[in-house]
């Protein structure tokens, strides 16, 4: 027997009566869509395409210069060790003078090139500010009419995947907020764990330091502790990566539009980035015992080599031989000679950390304030960021802004494209529509009479409900079925 209790409730829902309405778009409705959006579409683009044109571009590749072509870090780029030795033939250490040179090979004379056994008046040098390897070369520009301010000036990468797994997990967020730990970010967390790091092993193979490993040398912070057990703040790959080379622009007279390494007048640096980041996302480290930041440990370690607070401050175990301490003493990436740990509340590290979504991406380097006159100009290059391993491009790019935003006909070529698309689809069911209206009225006549044969039979047997309303109202509903069932 059925079971009654199993029967579900007679309700419209339960028992799916409810009401449903299944829109047919005939052709008038269709054509009147697509026509409203080419409406729309087309100008858009149209007033977007001459936007973008009515905006002044300057675009200069660089990386592919010839006095930078053959500049990476430690030319040959494999054998990090060659830093340190002279920019000479040195057979017995395997280091060629294409080994030795590249950026090293500019420093001037007082730069140290070799950490090694430093006196402290060398590691004191080797802070200055004209310590800083690079290689220059110089680009002449003409600006024909005048380029209305602001101006802004960026940077363009390509080949550059920054938005890989492994890059955009090689941060801690909480960090950057000026919170407490560091979380995970390898392999840019603490010193001495960059993973093979011959250079690293190579330095402590010799007889003060064999057997220790690249995180375990020793530095003293009230007691003996291990360099590994630094922080770097901020950590991770994003930081260690970020973009260094800076550019100047002078004017044909000699005078310094804006110069990128020390902005000041109509050239700035200030709101380059998002305003959320500077008021939320970015703040101070937190100090505690262990955060390795930008600056390094510069006053503890005068303090102890001028032979005061001995007890409370960061000291070498073995003073001034200790291979550390250059880089604890000026803030530099461990066994990377002059490579600086950024600021965290440097807006270019912010500008940075806003990861790209292709491998092709605009950065906003500097602002200028001003208009900048017909003339030629001359824009000098300091190359630091060296791409050439893995065959990259750089450009300077010089552009102004609309209400669209920087230069991009992309957006404005799309909508032209889709709008044109769709007044062709909307011409082509017109004309459909035109063409084969005789015939469908043929087909429409024929059902309408089928159906009324139908109903006539029906009724005259006695077969069914007889057709009631108006002669109007019947023949409505006639044309209704016949349409459902030409549709059909």
């Amino acid at each position: 027997m059925l079971n009654i209790d199993k029967k579900p409730e007679n309700t419209p829902f339960r028992q799916q009566r409810m009401l449903a309405w299944t829109p047919t778009y005939g052709t008038g409705g269709s054509v009147c869509c697509f026509v409203s959006l080419a409406a729309w579409m087309i100008p858009v683009g149209a007033v977007m395409l001459v936007a973008s044109r009515d905006i002044d571009r300057v675009e200069i590749r660089y990386d592919n210069h010839e006095d930078l072509m053959d500049c990476p870090w430690v030319k040959g780029g494999v054998n990090e060790r060659c830093f340190d030795y002279p920019c000479e033939q040195n057979a017995g250490l395997e280091c060629s003078k294409q080994q030795s040179c590249g950026m090293v090979a500019n420093l001037p004379p007082h730069c140290p090139r070799s950490m090694v056994n430093l006196t402290l008046d060398e590691i004191r040098a080797a802070g200055s500010s004209d310590c800083d390897p690079h290689c220059t070369a110089s680009v002449n520009f003409t600006v024909t009419e005048t380029i209305t301010g602001p101006v802004f000036i960026y940077y363009k990468l390509e080949k550059f995947w920054q938005n890989h797994r492994v890059y955009v997990d090689s941060r801690s967020e909480l960090q950057l907020s000026g919170g407490g730990s560091a979380g995970s970010c390898p392999p840019y967390l603490h010193p001495g764990t960059r993973s093979n790091d011959t250079w690293c092993q190579e330095m402590t193979s010799n007889a003060t330091w064999e057997g220790y490993e690249c995180d375990e040398l020793p530095f003293y912070h009230g007691s003996v502790k291990q360099v590994g057990a630094l922080v770097y703040a901020p950590c991770g790959l994003s930081a260690w990566s970020r973009f260094n080379d800076s550019f100047t622009i002078v004017k044909e007279d000699g005078d310094v539009l804006c110069d990128g390494d020390a902005p000041e007048g109509v050239c700035t640096k200030d709101d380059i980035s998002w305003k959320s980041d500077r008021d939320y996302r970015y703040s101070a480290p937190k100090m505690t015992d262990s955060t390795f930041k930008n600056g390094g440990f510069q006053a503890e370690l005068d303090s102890f080599f001028d032979g005061t607070n001995l007890s409370s401050k960061l000291t070498p175990v073995t003073r001034v031989e200790n291979i550390t301490v250059p880089y604890l003493y000026h803030g530099w990436y461990l066994f990377e000679p002059y490579h600086k740990i950024p600021s965290q509340l440097d807006e270019d590290l912010m500008v940075w950390n806003k990861v790209a979504m292709l491998n092709k991406f605009y950065k906003l380097y500097r602002k200028i304030n001003s208009d900048i006159p017909p003339g030629t100009y001359r824009v000098d290059i300091k190359h630091r960021f060296d791409m050439s391993p893995f065959g990259g491009r750089k450009y300077f790019v010089l552009s102004t802004a609309k209400w669209m935003g920087a230069k991009n006909e992309f957006m404005a070529i799309l909508l032209m494209t889709l709008g044109s698309l769709c007044f062709t689809v909307a011409v082509m069911m017109l004309v459909h529509y035109i063409c084969y209206n005789k015939e469908r009225e043929e087909i429409l006549k024929e059902w309408v009479q089928v159906l009324i044969d139908r109903a006539e039979t029906s009724r005259g047997s006695g077969e069914g409900q007889p057709l009631g309303g108006t002669r109007k109202a019947r023949a409505r509903s006639i044309r209704l079925d016949a349409s459902a069932g030409a549709s059909q």
